[in-house]
């Protein structure tokens, strides 16, 4: 059995929208408040030398913080965002190829306490873990872009207790074995919800008001 980890709005610590802009410098060695971050994450990771150095990446504030976002311990968000008690217990875990960075919050140039860790999970193969033959799925009319009605995943997912999507539309979500999801629920995490894995199209369409229209089978 597998289960996608989900934001959860309902929670007080994931509100629907954050405002942080990501960026490799604190807000306080900025002159002024950028608009948009000058890098697309997690995706520039793959594509930029000087991102594939650093060790820290910071998320700066600089107006409308929730300071209860802080109490989260799991957050998608351009990227997976764990708290440094959630990334302890993954260790014990088998997770599929990832990159790690430090995350580090700050509010107007503060440097705040809770630092995070930060992963980008390898989507390319092999680890692609969606077996499209055996899914049935919707292609985009223009756009290469598959939609999963149903999922059927590969033999190697068996391999890894925590690994991503890939190789659709879904692909920046995280999906964890139930060994996991027990191990996970005795730590009472907050910030997030396991949807079963043959649930989440659904879900991953209401809550995103995705307009299936757009593709065909």
């Amino acid at each position: 059995m597998y289960y996608v980890l989900f934001n959860d709005t309902k929670q007080r610590c994931t509100p629907n929208f954050i405002s942080g802009i990501y960026d490799i410098n604190p807000s306080y060695k900025q002159e002024k408040a950028p608009r948009v971050s000058k890098y697309t994450f997690p995706y520039d990771f793959q594509r930029k030398e000087e991102l594939k150095a650093i060790d820290t990446l910071y998320l700066n504030f600089y107006k409308d913080f929730t300071k209860s976002f802080l109490d989260t311990d799991y957050r998608i968000d351009h990227g997976h965002i764990f708290s440094l008690r959630f990334f302890k217990l993954l260790k014990n875990f088998r997770g599929s190829e990832y990159l790690q960075k430090e995350l580090i919050i700050t509010k107007k140039g503060e440097l705040l306490e809770n630092p995070f860790v930060y992963l980008d999970f390898t989507q390319r193969p092999p680890f692609d873990f969606i077996d499209i033959d055996n899914s049935q799925v919707l292609k985009h009319k223009e756009y290469e872009d598959i939609f999963p009605q149903t999922i059927a995943l590969h033999t190697k997912a068996e391999n890894y207790d925590i690994f991503p999507f890939g190789n659709t539309n879904m692909r920046r979500f995280l999906v964890v074995n139930k060994k996991l999801k027990e191990a996970i629920e005795k730590e009472k995490f907050k910030g997030f919800k396991f949807i079963p894995l043959d649930e989440f199209p659904k879900t991953f369409a209401s809550e995103y008001n995705f307009d299936l229209k757009e593709y065909r089978e």
